[in-house]
């Protein structure tokens, strides 16, 4: 299964690939595309991703707060 979590500094917001909300746990509908991929070893894989109802969890010392939340983002990576 693909893993999204993202923390931030100081680690009181996290955002996830799935939302809490009433107990249950909803995986975010989403996906990914590839708009570039080498086939060579070294080459440019590059894309975008989406998270259509993903989770923003923030933790305030005894308690923790999610909310839903779209998360998109770009990538440019190297093929090993």
């Amino acid at each position: 299964m693909p893993w999204f979590n993202y923390s931030t500094t100081g680690g009181n917001t996290s955002y996830h690939q799935y939302n809490v909300a009433g107990g249950s746990v909803t995986p975010s509908p989403g996906g990914i595309t590839f708009t570039h991929y080498s086939e060579t070893q070294g080459g440019d894989i590059i894309g975008s991703f989406i998270l259509e109802k993903a989770g923003k969890q923030v933790n305030s010392g005894t308690s923790m707060t999610w909310t839903q939340v779209k998360i998109e983002g770009f990538f440019k990576t190297k093929r090993k």
